[in-house]
């Protein structure tokens, strides 16, 4: 209720703790997709069900993470571009960041297209 109220004041910002995952419905769990991770030049493949975190490290890649819930921010990662849409799932982003694409938490978030690319 107060993210909602604030919400509709326009307020951009509103200050809350998350002691636990927000739970959230997603279609785009159902699939896969590749991650193109920039830096070191890998593609990773995500299936569904798997998060990208998971999926990163099962690759032998290290990203910075912490609560693999979506609510701490520590893997929150640069995208570069992507197909589909961005499936944010965390308790982080703001509306207005959400809506920019340019980055992600790759512990809960996911793709709804097919290739999504990443500053890893």
């Amino acid at each position: 209720a107060f993210e909602k109220t604030c919400e509709q004041l326009g307020y951009a910002n509103a200050h809350i703790e998350r002691f636990a995952a927000v739970v959230v419905a997603s279609a785009s769990e159902a699939h896969g997709f590749e991650v193109v991770c920039e830096q070191s030049g890998q593609t990773v493949e995500v299936p569904a069900g798997k998060s990208i975190l998971d999926a990163l490290i099962d690759a032998g890649l290290n990203p910075d993470h912490s609560c693999k819930e979506g609510v701490c921010g520590a893997c929150e990662t640069a995208v570069l571009g992507f197909d589909g849409e961005l499936d944010h799932q965390d308790g982080i982003l703001t509306k207005l960041e959400r809506q920019s694409g340019k980055t992600m938490m790759i512990c809960v978030s996911r793709c709804t297209g097919r290739k999504l690319v990443l500053d890893i």
